[in-house]
């Protein structure tokens, strides 16, 4: 993924609350109704995605991409860092 704009959709931004994923750099890509998969910027921390599971109810499939492609995503996906 490394190398590639990471592209998260509109309709999932719903998934992950802003500052949840800001804070854990991180964004939503895809999702079925059993897994989600993300993008994330290292270290990727396994209780985070715990965390994430819990909160939407699904599997996690992080793939780890650079700070700033995160950065990027989110702000295409939230709007800029206030």
């Amino acid at each position: 993924m490394r190398g590639s704009r990471v592209e998260s959709p509109a309709a999932l931004a719903r998934l992950i609350p802003v500052e949840f994923g800001r804070a854990h750099r991180l964004v939503p890509l895809e999702e079925t109704e059993d897994w989600l998969r993300i993008a994330a910027a290292p270290p990727i921390d396994p209780d985070v995605l715990g965390r994430l599971a819990a909160l939407t109810r699904r599997s996690i499939e992080a793939a780890e991409v650079t700070l700033e492609e995160i950065e990027a995503a989110q702000a295409r996906l939230w709007g800029p860092w206030n």
